[in-house]
């Protein structure tokens, strides 16, 4: 937004070299050497937050990796930037336990069983159908309801989700945030999103668990998993893989109705090596991007200039997926 209030020109102005990731099916990264994802939908979009921990966060990492010639860099992550990076951790895709030296979650998404938040609570309501109910209508993307036929008519019949959906989008008005900047957030232009990530947050809410993708058929999930029911993502193995742990840190919202305080204490509680954990006042789950106060930035940077090994003159990486 601007270099007082934004967290990668504050970053870069310190020296660091940012690099933001692009996870895939957002309007920046549509493109794919074999699917195209549009007219081939039912394959491009047959993945969710899950699928981005093990396959996207390593490649990117090992890309800034390869760059820039670091071994270990920073990892900045809000949201589904945070659910997806627990991912990579607990099963230590990539060896990614091996190659950061920080990740401080904002806004943390793993424990859902007390979220309030409107799109969250529909979509556990109705995660059983909303998967089949989307395949007679052939709709794998989640988009606006404006443009697209087939998300008209699925908002037909699931106006919960939608109206929940709208909700999660529409930032300003917020008593916790600048609604300058709001405004200016929202003009972008709207990135899509793969049905099964909103189906498999709907499934975390629940399930009371952070499991894996439940393709609600003992055959289905037995094909995938081995077993009649999806595991659970290991979360006690993160910093279990390697004799240098990776510091955590989590920064909550008092506001935040996705990432609730009481959850991101039960995240906290079973992760080790958890360095940071703060609730910070007046602040929802979009403060961390368009926040009336960025003060809680500086604790991040505290925490960077200490566990980044870079040099003062030539600092360490800092890869970030700063997503809703």
């Amino acid at each position: 937004m601007n270099e007082e209030k934004s967290a990668g020109f504050q970053l870069a102005n310190l020296g660091y070299d940012v690099w933001f990731g692009n996870n895939r099916g957002n309007i920046y990264s549509r493109h794919n050497t074999k699917i195209n994802p549009d007219s081939d939908k039912k394959d491009f979009f047959n993945y969710s937050f899950y699928t981005l921990g093990q396959y996207d966060v390593p490649a990117q990492i090992d890309n800034v990796r390869k760059i820039t010639g670091y071994d270990k860099i920073s990892y900045i992550g809000h949201s589904q930037g945070t659910s997806q990076m627990y991912v990579a951790l607990a099963e230590n895709y990539g060896n990614i336990q091996e190659k950061l030296n920080l990740f401080c979650a904002f806004a943390p998404i793993v424990n859902l069983s007390g979220t309030t938040n409107s799109l969250l609570k529909s979509a556990a309501k109705y995660e059983a159908k909303l998967e089949s109910t989307a395949w007679i209508l052939k709709l794998y993307e989640v988009r606006s309801p404006g443009t697209d036929h087939a998300m008209h008519t699925f908002c037909w019949w699931f106006g919960s989700i939608c109206n929940g959906i709208t909700s999660l989008l529409k930032i300003d008005g917020s008593p916790y945030n600048n609604n300058e900047r709001s405004k200016v957030e929202e003009e972008r232009p709207l990135s899509s999103a793969s049905l099964h990530q909103v189906v498999h947050y709907g499934q975390i809410v629940a399930s009371g668990d952070y499991v894996r993708y439940n393709y609600n058929s003992a055959q289905g999930n037995i094909d995938h998993y081995g077993y009649d029911t999806p595991p659970k993502i290991p979360l006690g193995n993160i910093n279990s893989h390697s004799s240098e742990q990776v510091p955590i840190a989590m920064f909550v919202g008092q506001y935040d109705d996705l990432a609730v305080p009481a959850d991101c204490e039960k995240t906290r509680d079973t992760v080790a090596n958890t360095v940071h954990y703060q609730v910070y006042p007046d602040m929802d789950h979009s403060s961390f991007t368009v926040g009336k106060t960025m003060s809680f930035f500086k604790d991040a940077i505290t925490l960077v200039e200490k566990y980044n090994t870079g040099s003062k003159t030539n600092k360490s990486d800092i890869a970030g997926e700063y997503l809703y």
